[in-house]
């Protein structure tokens, strides 16, 4: 099913990309509807987790035009519903409880300030009620192929982004950022940096699963997803992306020479990524995209202009909450309200803003909760510390730069990783 399931999610995102470009309204229509389909199919049979992994980079293009609701958000919430229905309507009193005491909080919240519930709110949260139903003990929810799931979708999006940028129908879902000598690009994503927290995320587990001991077939598939994936996110130009890459090249190459391999593996794998480390310093592939990171390295003169002002930002809001009570225990209540030009641009802060401290603790104790189901009570003597430390890099870590708390990935993300980490503590009790 497995490969099956792949083969139609990438025939059906080509189909997709053909229908948007051209246009197509009753293509477009079609591809749409054979999302849902398969959204439902693979949620009867329990193998939905995958799919949605693979489509969250498209979530953009999922939709009839740019300003439309995605398709993606529908089918998430049609899944909650099928497995409502699975479980005989039966729903976790502990989840339900979270989601109830949040809607309480933003509800006085947004009564306070005079505003209204918006749909992305009502989606929210039946979100905390239902995405706890998916069936994340699922045995076939084995990391390796999650993984090919989400980097393949990744890899696929961003190359039919860089190719048809240029193609004036489909260039409405596509942000390219242009000014001087820099051009960067971020997928069918407004923000190079939240194109990049996927990027990551892939190449983290990439990198964790092949240091695992993966058979040689899957260690090769994911040595060449690796490399494209970086090919991928050096397309976004970002700063982010770059330091994060390095600090898991140096976790992966430490977790080498700690673990318990033979030296030869240990030589190949080190020595494959000194090759294609000077692949990248000589190929000219490589060459003008490595120039567009170090250039807005060297235009860094202080704080601020390193964070590109995301510093500035975090002052503002930061200021904002602790002056205001009502911002400071009760947030906006999950409402779209920016009070410096743009967003917070870090995770941490938004959930402050947008729940208080009490809301806020809420939602932490919800994905504590989700963490506990999905791992279990493993102690930290079960887990493989760098491994999991690079996941956590990989996936969470870019949350300090971009605004999470509005998009599916707040669910799908953290899910994937603690996915990883119980595979990982499964792998070090067999040992």
């Amino acid at each position: 099913m497995r490969k099956h399931a792949l083969l139609f999610c990438c025939a059906q995102v080509l189909l997709l990309c053909y229908a948007q470009i051209h246009k197509n309204r009753i293509l477009i229509f079609l591809c749409l509807g054979l999302f849902l389909v398969q959204a439902a199919y693979t949620c009867v049979h329990s193998y939905e987790l995958p799919v949605l992994l693979f489509y969250l980079p498209w979530t953009a293009l999922l939709r009839f035009s740019p300003d439309s609701v995605s398709f993606y958000t529908l089918a998430l919430l049609m899944i909650g519903c099928i497995k409502i229905v699975k479980n005989k309507f039966m729903l976790q009193n502990y989840y339900v409880a979270i989601a109830l005491a949040i809607a309480v909080l933003s509800l006085l919240a947004k009564i306070i300030s005079g505003y209204r519930p918006a749909n992305s709110y009502l989606m929210f949260l039946a979100m905390l009620a239902l995405f706890p139903t998916l069936n994340f003990e699922n045995r076939a929810y084995n990391f390796y192929w999650l993984t090919v799931f989400f980097s393949l979708g990744i890899v696929i999006a961003a190359l039919m982004a860089e190719r048809f940028a240029g193609y004036p129908n489909i260039a409405e879902y596509i942000k390219v950022d242009s000014y001087l000598s820099i051009t960067r690009r971020c997928g069918f994503y407004g923000d190079p940096n939240f194109y990049t927290a996927h990027i990551t995320a892939a190449i983290a587990a990439c990198l964790v699963l092949i240091v695992d001991g993966q058979r040689r077939g899957e260690s090769a598939v994911l040595l060449v997803l690796t490399g494209i994936l970086v090919y991928c996110g050096f397309l976004s130009g970002s700063k982010s992306f770059f330091l994060i890459w390095i600090f898991l090249m140096l976790l992966w190459v430490i977790e080498i020479c700690l673990t318990r391999e033979k030296i030869t593996r240990k030589a190949a794998l080190i020595l494959s990524l000194v090759v294609f480390l000077v692949y990248i310093a000589s190929s000219s592939l490589f060459r003008d995209k490595i120039d567009t990171v170090l250039t807005r390295f060297s235009w860094a003169n202080n704080t601020s202009e390193f964070t590109t002002g995301r510093t500035d930002l975090w002052r503002i809001y930061l200021t904002a909450i602790f002056d205001s009570p009502k911002l400071l225990f009760l947030g906006q209540g999950f409402t779209n309200v920016l009070i410096a030009p743009k967003a917070s641009h870090n995770t941490l802060i938004q959930l402050v803003y947008q729940f208080g401290i009490f809301g806020g603790a809420l939602l932490v104790a919800w994905q504590w909760g989700l963490y506990r189901e999905v791992v279990g009570d493993q102690h930290l003597a079960d887990m493989k510390v760098i491994r999991t430390a690079m996941l956590v890099v990989g996936a969470i870590l870019p949350w300090i730069a971009v605004d999470i708390l509005f998009f599916d990935e707040l669910f799908l993300i953290p899910a994937y990783v603690f996915i990883g980490i119980k595979e990982l503590c499964s792998k070090q009790q067999s040992v």
